[in-house]
């Protein structure tokens, strides 16, 4: 049966010949590509732009034709192949020639696919060289490589941006919550706060403080000692400021001039590196020390109460009849001034000796600042001194406490006693002239005075004593020494008088008892 039994014949035989032209233009065509083919395998190099143009338009006719041709003409000429022959339309003959005919309409399409088979296609594609990009195409490409560069180049830059703003917020971070931790390899004279916190280290400190402050000072002088610790001398610890301090340490370079401070460490950079690498920043953060002054000033006036003295003379002393030397005595004075400078620059320094340390050490001693005022009299420069004893009628000489000599001596009568007390020598005369000291008394009827001879009362020499009238004088009347024979003066022998007078220099002191 014919596929479309409604066409009329002419027109099948028609569509049987266009498939067979159609097969034949197949052949051509395959022949113009292998030519092509050939012709771009001799020079692949110089293959002309219409030849390129040619091989795409042929390889495009191949592609749309080959469907059509196994399609049309193979099922064409079969079923319609009596038509073909125009002869016994309807006879097994006509049949049987259509047949053949149909036979040999898909013969000379079999014969005609091998020429334009995929193989060579393939081939043909693959060795033929590709026409040239337009400009347009060229220009294109490269803008597009352009912008793609450069629009990687922001997002880059961003993501690079973005990390580093979040690292630095981080740290920022990190470093606020920390601000009140210590950093590693900071110490407060010696003791280690690294890594602690405000609250732990102000702990930490005020405990080695109060054992510092514990600490016994011992001022001595002139050989006593006055105790005292150092809290109860007025010292105190500022212990805020040396954690505040260690806080807010900064690093000491070693290898730097000296003084030099590296700020940087104060940075949070700096910061976050030595906390999260356990880095030491050795710094040494002094704990300052101040003194009270009021309790400082009550110890130093205790002291200075019972450090002053008054220095003490060498002194006679006869109340006991007897002449004898009381020893002196040095006096002193504490500079009150002097100790008050001495603890406030010591303070920090006697602190230091037990802090950070198990407990307080050893008394601390230190000198005060004492001056030693020495006395006036000494038993070594007291000097001269005639000693009188009336009940015993003698007149010791004395050089200091050694006795030089005694003598015998004639002191006034009971009615005219020679006066009790200390005097002093105030003149010296040598052959002197007696003055009736009492004319109108005890003196009356005797001349106003008496020129130096043997009748002389006043002897050989005289000694003035600054009380009125009374003198040692020499006598030529021995038999009245060791006596009361006088109007109150104190008689010597005129051989003893000369020896004993170049002896007594004026201002010599005289003690009558």
């Amino acid at each position: 049966m014919s596929d479309s039994p409604d066409r009329p014949a002419g027109e099948a035989r028609d569509d049987s010949m266009r498939a067979i032209e159609t097969a034949a233009d197949t052949t051509a065509t395959t022949a113009t590509l292998d030519s092509a083919q050939g012709d771009a395998a001799d020079s692949p190099g110089d293959v002309p732009a219409e030849a390129e143009a040619a091989a795409s338009t042929t390889v495009g006719a191949v592609a749309s034709v080959e469907p059509a041709v196994e399609v049309d003409a193979g099922d064409g000429n079969g079923t319609n192949g009596a038509g073909a022959n125009g002869n016994g339309a309807n006879g097994n003959g006509s049949n049987g020639n259509g047949d053949a005919a149909g036979k040999a309409s898909r013969q000379s399409v079999t014969a005609i696919a091998p020429e334009r088979s995929d193989t060579k296609v393939l081939s043909l594609i693959t060795t033929a060289p590709l026409p040239p990009p337009p400009p347009w195409a060229k220009v294109g490409a490269e803008v597009s490589g352009t912008e793609a560069r450069s629009r990687r180049w922001p997002k880059v830059v961003a993501i690079v941006g973005g990390v580093a703003v979040f690292l630095v917020a981080a740290i920022l971070l990190f470093d606020w919550t920390q601000r009140n931790n210590i950093l590693p390899g900071v110490s407060v004279d010696g003791v280690d706060v690294g890594g602690l916190s405000r609250g732990d280290a102000l702990d930490l400190v005020d405990e080695e403080s109060d054992v510092a402050l514990s600490q016994v000072v011992a001022g001595q002088a002139d050989g006593e000692t006055h105790k005292v610790t150092l809290v109860d001398l007025g010292v105190r610890a500022d212990v805020d400021a040396a954690v505040s301090n260690a806080v807010a340490a900064r690093e000491t370079q070693a290898d730097e001039p000296e003084g030099f401070r590296l700020a940087a460490v104060t940075g949070p950079f700096v910061r976050t590196y030595h906390r999260l690498l356990n880095k030491p920043v050795d710094v040494e953060v002094e704990l300052s020390y101040s003194v009270d002054p009021a309790t400082r000033d009550g110890w130093v006036n205790g002291v200075k109460a019972a450090m002053d003295r008054a220095p003490v003379d060498a002194r006679i002393d006869v109340s006991t009849g007897q002449f004898q030397i009381l020893p002196s005595a040095v006096g002193r004075q504490l500079d009150s001034v002097a100790l008050t400078q001495l603890v406030d620059a010591n303070a920090r320094d006697w602190a230091l000796a037990s802090f950070g340390a198990d407990g307080a050490g050893e008394e601390i001693a230190f000198d005060l600042p004492v001056a030693i005022i020495p006395p006036a009299v000494t038993e070594e420069n007291i000097g001269i001194t005639i000693f009188v004893n009336r009940s015993e009628r003698r007149l010791y000489h004395y050089a200091g406490k050694d006795l030089v000599k005694t003598y015998e001596v004639a002191v006034g009568t009971p009615g005219h006693p020679t006066p009790k007390g200390e005097f002093k020598i105030v003149e010296k005369r040598k052959n002197p002239t007696w003055v009736n000291p009492a004319p109108s008394g005890w003196g009356a009827g005797m001349p106003k005075s008496i020129p130096p001879g043997p009748s002389n009362p006043l002897g050989l020499r005289a000694l003035n004593l600054n009380a009125s009238g009374i003198r040692i004088h020499g006598t030529n009347n021995t038999g009245s020494l060791g006596s009361a024979a006088s109007h109150g003066c104190i008689r010597m022998a005129n051989d003893q008088i000369v020896e004993f007078f170049e002896l007594i220099p004026v201002d010599t002191r005289v003690i009558i008892i």
